[in-house]
């Protein structure tokens, strides 16, 4: 989870990654994949940032096992929660 201060001076956070070790090309970074992130929209009339959490595309490794684990339903909650793509 990566938190923020945004030029507004709230803190909140900014992208929700899945780190997948080693890159193997690069012993010494990290592959990292962005699952959510935060997109802004504008200010409000207080001028504070507003805006969504969406879907990066990355699907996490771990999905699978949160079906195993009888939790299919709060991941088909989460799809309708976060319908937008970075890409729109």
């Amino acid at each position: 989870i990566q938190i923020k201060r945004f030029n507004d001076g709230s803190r909140r956070i900014e992208a929700v990654s899945e780190c997948l070790g080693l890159d193997p090309g690069k012993e010494d970074h990290y592959l990292i994949h962005d699952i959510y992130r935060f997109k802004r929209k504008g200010l409000d009339e207080d001028g504070r940032i507003n805006g969504d959490f969406v879907r990066c595309g990355h699907v996490p490794s771990f999905t699978h096992e949160a079906a195993a684990q009888g939790l299919s339903e709060q991941i088909l909650e989460t799809e309708g929660i976060f319908q937008k793509t970075l890409d729109e």
